[in-house]
């Protein structure tokens, strides 16, 4: 059987900006590239928000049309926009891009294929990040007075992982195959603030030669601090990809491909792509007038690693030492994504002890939020890969001499 879980992790409380640079510092430190590129498209969050809904604020000159994706130059813009933003020059406006290609850059860590790869990407930020430790210029800290960071629900609630964005990049590909035609992969945030980092860093791991990330909220203007970045994207008969959380009415991506079909995009060049919450490959009747790119819900990575196969290694690494695994039985089905509860199974597993006598533990297998800790907890086995291995609580409480 499946169990609802939504009462099992308490809500993170919203964050300051100084508070999430201090957990971007730390992580880097460490070497959690995961937690660093969190708190970095976060960050850049903050500052996107009230940047993009002030007026009379600098627009920082614009940038050379989607130039040729590359971890080193990048790099270097960020570090030279990094020294201007921190000598207080243009304020806000130079910290959110700074913020944005710093979550960028993280992006390509997180999906790197070793260890050494990550290691290396965050070397190559290690000046940028310096910098943050000194926090905010009293300047900025003013104009970002009260704003707060909120955990997007796509990673927060329903289990989404970067591996779940790659796929989604995967399947645009497998459409869009021109590796040479610009495309401008806009998030809309919160959910596609993160989702759009790692989706242009997926589609450069494709060879795509252009490709430029940037983040939006429905509703507002487009990229106010870029205006003329639509118009030369479709000058150059580019493609706008349009990332965003679980669409159930679409309306929010639909409001932002109407403001680029406004703009004199076809409505073939725009792509709205999402993860689903079911496996119907139907979009919503708003989307249907552009070609979109669904991940279904059978095809997320949380799936794969409830099912049976990943579930037995899983188990097998967090047995106290001595206990081997014999087989899994009674494993459901993972119930779908739903909003506010993670997905989870009940199973048993049966087991062999130092003593050689065999016995069956009844077990949960829960998503966690992504980058977070589980909390404190009795009969927890352990975490692997996201997943948290509990004894069940019927079992806890015989244990324990219960009726």
């Amino acid at each position: 059987m499946t169990t609802d879980q939504r009462s099992r992790f308490v809500r993170p409380v919203a964050v300051e900006l100084h508070i999430v640079l201090e957990r971007l510092v730390a992580a880097a430190d460490s070497g959690q590239a995961l937690d660093a590129f969190l708190h970095a498209a976060g960050a850049a969050q903050i500052v996107a928000d009230r940047l993009q809904g002030a007026s009379a604020l600098p627009v920082p000159p614009p940038l050379r049309l989607i130039p040729p994706r590359g971890g080193i130059g990048l790099a270097q813009r960020l570090f030279e926009t990094g020294a201007t933003a921190l000598r207080g020059r243009l304020g806000l406006a130079e910290w959110h891009v700074l913020l944005r290609d710093l979550a960028n850059v993280l992006a390509e860590a997180v999906l790197g294929d070793t260890a050494e790869d990550a290691a290396g990407v965050l070397l190559s930020v290690a000046t940028a990040v310096e910098d943050l430790r000194s926090g905010v210029p009293p300047h900025t800290a003013r104009l970002l007075a009260g704003a707060l960071l909120h955990d997007p629900s796509s990673f927060r609630d329903l289990d989404l992982r970067p591996e779940d964005v790659v796929a989604l990049a995967e399947r645009f590909a497998e459409e869009h195959p021109d590796r040479e035609r610009p495309l401008l992969v806009l998030g809309l945030r919160s959910s596609g603030g993160y989702m759009a980092p790692l989706a242009a860093a997926a589609l450069g791991r494709l060879q795509y030669q252009h490709v430029v990330a940037r983040t939006t909220r429905p509703g507002g203007p487009l990229l106010p601090e870029e205006p003329r970045l639509p118009e030369s994207v479709r000058r150059v008969g580019g493609l706008v990809l349009l990332l965003g959380a679980p669409a159930r009415s679409g309306a929010s991506l639909a409001s932002v491909a109407a403001r680029f079909t406004d703009a004199g995009f076809a409505r073939e060049r725009i792509v709205p792509a999402y993860p689903s919450l079911t496996d119907d490959a139907q979009p919503p009747r708003l989307l249907r007038r552009h070609p979109t790119v669904v991940l279904p819900a059978s095809q997320w990575r949380i799936r794969r690693l409830l099912d049976a196969e990943a579930l037995g290694s899983a188990v097998a690494e967090v047995l106290p030492r001595g206990t081997e695994l014999v087989s899994l039985e009674h494993l459901a089905e993972p119930s779908p994504p739903t909003p506010g509860a993670h997905r989870s199974v009940d199973f048993s597993a049966l087991v062999t002890g130092a003593d050689g006598e065999s016995r069956t533990l009844r077990l949960n297998a829960c998503g966690l939020p992504l980058g977070q800790e589980p909390p404190a907890g009795s009969g927890q086995l352990g975490v692997v890969d996201g997943i948290l291995i509990t004894v069940r609580p019927e079992e806890r409480i015989l244990a324990d001499g219960g009726s």
